[in-house]
């Protein structure tokens, strides 16, 4: 086992969750700035932050405060992070689930009722040799 792996076992599961969020919201960012066509140096000043500071954040090892990502969705005009009320997402997937099953049985109903189509004879290829 070397260093890292010693040390990734180690390392608390929150403070690897802490990791891959921060990934995912630099990500996120330098996502939006793409399409955006803007750049990190456009980012600092619209947040009046100096550039090697926004540089930090973007490499996903910034502990991002809400007031930080708050503001940078203002300036963006984006959301970074989205809170989902639990109980309206499992509303949402149960209808969800009920409009896949209604489709299906759709689908199934129409290829039942479908006359099948007749199949083109198979060719066969002389082998030709030189």
């Amino acid at each position: 086992m070397d260093a890292f792996d010693r040390i990734a076992k180690r390392t608390p599961e929150s403070a690897k969750k802490c990791i891959a969020k921060s990934l995912d919201i630099a990500e996120c960012i330098r996502t939006i700035l793409h399409e955006q066509g803007k750049t990190q140096r456009d980012l600092a000043k619209l947040l009046e932050k100096s550039e090697s500071e926004v540089s930090r954040w973007l490499t996903g090892m910034h502990n991002f405060e809400l007031e930080t990502i708050a503001k940078i969705e203002s300036v963006l005009g984006e959301e970074i992070i989205t809170v989902v009320n639990p109980e309206k997402a499992n509303a949402f997937m149960i209808a969800l689930k009920e409009d896949l099953e209604r489709m299906t049985e759709q689908l199934r109903q129409q290829v039942k009722e479908s006359k099948p189509t007749s199949v083109p004879k198979k060719r066969t290829f002389a082998k030709v040799t030189h």
